[in-house]
């Protein structure tokens, strides 16, 4: 008689059957995803540290989609050379809307990633990537510091907002007509693009003044 089959298990197919339960459901269950792999949880433990390592997996899955703007592994002396060619506010720039469009595809996982400290490779360089940016241009650490976490702030709040309803103000046109009026000034999408737009400028033409200042000395 033949041994019955027994479903091959690897950390991403873990992780990716994690997301796609986020995707759908807004958090997963181990015993849920156990159930679903047809697998025990036990055996889930072999490949990954439990549910601290699905969420880095996850977050690692993520990273993966990002362009050369932040992942360069891959890249041809052709990709280096534009890269480099590039201003610092344009790679700014480039990075923020790449990890943006990343994060955007699954805005129901962004909540459940800040619970946990980034720990997995793919992430790290995302990050690895801007910090070099404002370092070599001449940031001091505690600035380079506190531009990557503005930067994090706005595009973490472009994802929630995405993930949020079309007009999230109910606005009554009786009680609140000025703020009913202009929350029915842009379409949601346009709304997003440029709300975006503004604070990511806003947060570079602050930053070209800290490295004025810091050449005046």
């Amino acid at each position: 008689m033949a041994r019955p089959r027994i479903p091959i298990l690897s950390p991403e197919k873990i992780c990716l059957a994690a997301l796609e339960q986020i995707d759908r459901k807004g958090d997963f269950s181990i015993p849920v995803l156990a159930k679903e792999l047809g697998v025990s949880a036990s055996s889930m433990y072999h490949h990954v540290h439990g549910r601290a390592g699905i969420v880095n997996g996850i977050r690692a899955l993520i990273s993966t989609e990002l362009s050369l703007a932040i992942g360069l592994e891959d890249a041809t002396d052709e990709d280096l050379a534009a890269l480099a060619a590039m201003s610092w506010q344009d790679q700014v720039r480039r990075w923020s809307k790449d990890y943006t469009r990343a994060l955007a595809k699954h805005p129901l996982a962004l909540p459940i990633m800040v619970q946990e400290p980034v720990s997995d490779e793919q992430t790290l360089e995302v990050y690895e990537a801007i910090a070099i940016t404002f370092r070599s241009v001449g940031f001091t650490d505690e600035q380079a510091l506190v531009a990557i976490a503005v930067l994090e702030g706005l595009t973490f709040g472009r994802v929630v907002d995405a993930a949020s309803p079309p007009i999230p103000w109910a606005a009554d046109p009786d009680a609140h007509p000025v703020l009913h009026g202009v929350t029915r000034s842009l379409e949601p999408s346009r709304r997003l693009e440029l709300s975006f737009d503004f604070g990511l400028e806003a947060i570079i033409a602050r930053l070209e003044g800290v490295l004025a200042a810091n050449a005046r000395g």
